[in-house]
């Protein structure tokens, strides 16, 4: 009896007619066989066959073309980045790999990361916008949180002067997601109003990708310093608001 049981089907062309093996085809050569294929001659390939996910990489494009890279705003997960253990890389469902059957395996959005370059931009309203210390913690609005770091240079806590923009600090966060809102803990530090921070893909920046910005953070509260004197305007003290001050972030289209 053929069918999908028997993994036969009946070959009504054959000299004689009868009932054969079903093979399927991966790409232009033989795949699945058997009871693996679903339908004598349709695209299925043996697991030991599927491309890898990793040639779905935008360097791989001129190679395997457009219809095998992964769907605009979407980029390979890291367990399937080029060079990955064989052991971790996920397979598409066929060979090549395809953009519309495999990005959601193989892909996932822009944005989400675990490795954040941040740049700080500081308002020049007045000359007492200097700060030395900001703090940073991105989050969403589930698990994923980098924690309050304080924000250095090659190790060195930086100066952010009245009406300057600092590039080039890292936040790292031990699992990915796309940061929805941040708080922020600094002293005498006046953020620019329209993006105070600016939060970009450390992954996508080191490989070239056109579009690495995720989210910027706009209408940060200054965080000021007060001067309390008696009455005579002696004894003055220092005090300052230090935050955190949190907002939602304004977060980029994939």
């Amino acid at each position: 009896e053929a069918g999908m049981a028997s993994g036969t089907y009946w070959n009504k062309d054959a000299v004689p007619p009868r009932c054969e093996m079903k093979v399927c085809k991966c790409g232009d050569v033989d795949g699945a066989r058997g009871r693996n294929c679903p339908m004598h001659g349709v695209q299925k390939c043996e697991e030991s066959q599927k491309a890898d996910c990793s040639t779905m990489d935008t360097t791989m494009k001129d190679e395997v073309g457009l219809g095998g890279v992964c769907r605009s705003g979407t980029v390979l997960k890291l367990t399937n980045r080029p060079n990955t253990p064989s052991m971790q890389m996920q397979k598409c469902e066929g060979k090549p790999c395809n953009s519309d059957t495999d990005s959601h395996k193989c892909c996932q959005d822009r944005r989400i990361a675990n490795q954040f370059w941040i740049s700080v931009k500081t308002s020049n309203e007045d000359d007492g916008c200097t700060a030395d210390r900001i703090e940073v913690n991105l989050f969403d609005h589930n698990d994923g949180a980098t924690g309050y770091q304080t924000l250095t240079l090659h190790g060195r806590v930086a100066s952010f002067e009245a009406g300057t923009t600092s590039d080039g600090f890292h936040l790292t966060s031990s699992g990915e997601f796309i940061p929805r809102r941040v708080c922020v803990r600094s002293r005498g530090w006046c953020p620019d109003s329209r993006e105070g921070l600016a939060i970009h893909s450390m992954r996508l920046m080191q490989e070239g990708y056109p579009k690495t910005r995720i989210a910027v953070a706009a209408n940060l509260r200054r965080f000021k310093i007060y001067e309390h004197c008696n009455f005579l305007g002696l004894n003055c003290k220092e005090e300052a608001d230090e935050g955190p001050h949190c907002v939602n972030l304004e977060v980029d289209k994939p």
